[in-house]
């Protein structure tokens, strides 16, 4: 058996054991995409990359056996950070059709992850099925689209109802500001119905200060 200490946890688990396996039995969970028990190998996303002491780079846990007397940190600035470039990178080459996929309604992992770390992709306008003569803000209602992340479990506008901004505000919300500009709607009307969801978040001050310009 071999001894290895996770996140200050000690287990004892046998020799080739995966830290991945370990932290698993110690209760500890480590985020994975790629990784499927007993059919892929994993190491391909890196998205469960931990820190081993003594060794400089971060190492892919779902491959990467233990040894006696390994001490291993899952969570750590470094190991977040690296985990939000693992979830842009995919972003970027990902087709965002959140409304219309198969794992919508709370089963996708990458948007489970995505939310953790606060990845953000694009605003929810840039996916509404709504004609020009139905968008609610060409009609004159407070639709918070512009400016609210993609990638939410709502119906909201694929059922006819207004994004209200359950998922937060993206923080990059310039062409957003300029829409709601364009449409005549109020900085203290688009704040109010924001803060529901996002009121105290540093997000929300970032976008307080984006509508204030």
């Amino acid at each position: 058996m071999t001894k290895v200490t996770i996140d200050g946890k000690q287990i004892d688990v046998p020799e080739a054991t995966t830290i991945l396996d370990a932290a698993e039995k110690l209760g500890i969970s480590i985020p994975t995409l790629c990784y499927l028990k007993g059919i892929s190998p994993g190491s391909v996303c890196r998205m469960c990359s931990v820190e081993v002491e003594k060794v400089a780079r971060l190492v892919p846990s779902c491959s990467y056996p233990v040894s006696e007397g390994m001490i291993v940190k899952t969570e750590s600035q470094r190991i977040r950070a690296a985990r939000r470039m693992v979830l842009e990178l995919i972003l970027a080459n990902h087709a965002q059709k959140c409304q219309s996929c198969n794992l919508k309604g709370g089963q996708c992992e990458f948007l489970k992850l995505s939310k953790e770390y606060w990845v953000e992709g694009l605003p929810v306008c840039n996916e509404c099925k709504l004609s020009p003569e139905a968008c609610y803000l060409n009609r004159g209602i407070l639709c918070l689209g512009p400016i609210t992340q993609l990638g939410c479990e709502g119906i909201c506008t694929t059922h006819g109802y207004s994004c209200q901004g359950c998922r937060g505000p993206i923080r990059h919300a310039e062409d957003g500001v300029k829409a709601f500009e364009r449409y005549g709607f109020k900085v203290e009307d688009v704040l109010w119905a924001a803060r529901k969801y996002s009121g105290g978040s540093r997000h929300f001050d970032e976008l307080s200060r984006s509508l204030a310009k």
